[in-house]
C-alpha cells in the first residue's frame, strides 16, 4: 500500500509515518523543506512540494492508495486543504484521513475552525472513503 503523509516531519505526522512503516506500507512524506528529509526514517521517500501550489497537488497525489492529510495553521490553510481535497478526488485516491481540530463545529466563526469544517466536508463527500480525526 502506497501512502503519502503530509506533515510527516511534524509531531503527529512523524508518528503516523512510524506506524505505517511497521504495517509494511510504502510511505512518502510531503515536505516544503528538503533539508527535513534527512530526519525521515529509513525506507521513507521524501517528496518536496507545497500544498498551496497547484503544480504540487497535481503531482503528489498520483498513484496513491491513501493520504494522511495535515495542513498547518496558516493564512492559506483552507485553500491548501480544499485544493488537496479536489486533487484527491480527481486522482481517485482510495482512502483519505484528514486531521482536523477538536470541536471544530463549536466555533465555526473562527477562521481556523470554520476552515477545517469546510475541508472535513470535502473529504467526507468524496467518492472514496474518508475519515476525519478531531483529536483532543
Amino acid at each position: 500500500m502506497k501512502i503519502l503523509v503530509t506533515g510527516g516531519t511534524g509531531t503527529v505526522g512523524s508518528q503516523v509515518v512510524r506506524e505505517l512503516l511497521t504495517r509494511g506500507a510504502q510511505v512518502q512524506v510531503l515536505t516544503r523543506d528538503p533539508a527535513k528529509a534527512g530526519k525521515l526514517p529509513a525506507g521513507v521517500t521524501a517528496v518536496t512540494g507545497d500544498l498551496s501550489k497547484v503544480e504540487t497537488v497535481k503531482r503528489v497525489f498520483k498513484g496513491l492508495d491513501g493520504v494522511f492529510l495535515v495542513n498547518t495553521v496558516s493564512p492559506t490553510e483552507v485553500y491548501e486543504g480544499l485544493l488537496s481535497a479536489c486533487a484527491l478526488r480527481e486522482e481517485k485516491v482510495k482512502r483519505v484521513v484528514y486531521l482536523s481540530v477538536h470541536q471544530a463545529d463549536g466555533a465555526p466563526w473562527l477562521p481556523h475552525f470554520g476552515g477545517k469544517i469546510g475541508v472535513e466536508h470535502a473529504v467526507l463527500k468524496a467518492p472514496s472513503p474518508g475519515t476525519v480525526l478531531r483529536p483532543n
